[in-house]
């Protein structure tokens, strides 16, 4: 008996350095959509040789065929089916596993190892890669077909370079329930860099601190022994900027509480200040 039925794909693709959260977006996909209540099955396709990701996914002859075993492939009926599978490094997919996986999605068809009957299957599949695909398309190191096929919705994830107004937020969430706080001085110098291994590198740095330096308020010079490497990638200028940004504010706010102490007599804190009236109101704008 051979029943065909129309199996049902959601398909969408991440683009975004290494680090940047791939699989945390994907599993956030997952848990807003209406898939939540079923499983969300990750497999990293440059991870595994060729054999194993073939039998993890259960392709063979072009089609996902299930297996009445323990061992069950990610679109299994205890996988993915009705779920979330996610494709992490798809670009390192060997090319004859791209082709068999693109004929799965083009036929539609789940096979049971040993049987003629095709079972309908529900499953979003999220692909993400931190490679042009479309330069691995040109030099023939990835299927054309695949990627169009897969490249239905494209999310990319900017890096945290990019995302400097963030770095702040995310380190005091990555410190979790550790005691140690990071001063002015120590947030200037996480924002100055580059993090070429973006938030996962950062979780690093952050977890180094919470083991380290548990229950202090951290500086710039801590920051620096802890992590030598905050400064070989960081831009001095934006540093710099940074720097002077936090010495103007900081001297703002000295030079207002002298003119509070005066109830705001100008001519006063002037005096106690030694400078005129015209640089007392540069220094309250935060102005050279």
């Amino acid at each position: 008996m051979h029943r065909k039925l129309t199996a049902r794909y959601v398909i969408e693709d991440l683009l975004g350095e290494s680090g940047t959260g791939k699989k945390l977006v994907a599993q956030g996909i997952h848990n807003a959509s209406a898939r939540r209540e079923f499983a969300f099955v990750a497999l990293n396709c440059g991870a595994f040789p060729e054999t194993l990701l073939e039998r993890a996914v259960r392709l063979r002859g072009g089609r996902v065929h299930r297996r009445t075993s323990r061992r069950q492939g990610a679109t299994d009926r205890n996988g993915a089916s009705r779920g979330t599978l996610f494709l992490d490094e798809i670009a390192e997919m060997p090319l004859p596993l791209q082709i068999r996986l693109l004929r799965v999605l083009l036929e539609r068809e789940v096979v049971r190892l040993g049987s003629t009957e095709s079972l309908q299957v529900d499953v979003r599949i999220v692909a993400a890669t931190h490679r042009a695909l479309i330069e691995r398309v040109q030099s023939g190191e990835f299927c054309a077909d695949l990627y169009y096929r897969l490249n239905i919705l494209n999310l990319s994830l900017p890096p945290l370079r990019e995302r400097a107004a963030d770095i702040a937020l995310l380190a005091k969430h990555l410190l979790g329930t550790a005691r140690a706080t990071l001063n002015d001085d120590a947030i200037a110098l996480l924002t100055a860099y580059r993090w070429p291994g973006n938030v996962r590198e950062l979780q690093n740095v952050m977890e180094r601190i919470a083991m380290e330096l548990d229950d202090v308020h951290v500086t710039a010079a801590q920051l620096i022994e802890i992590a030598p490497e905050v400064l070989t990638h960081s831009s001095t200028d934006e540093l710099d900027l940074t720097l002077k940004a936090r010495a103007k504010r900081t001297q703002a706010k000295d030079v207002r509480a002298v003119l509070e102490s005066f109830d705001g007599d100008r001519e006063k804190a002037c005096a106690a200040l030694s400078i005129s009236k015209t640089t007392l109101w540069r220094k309250l704008n935060g102005m050279r």
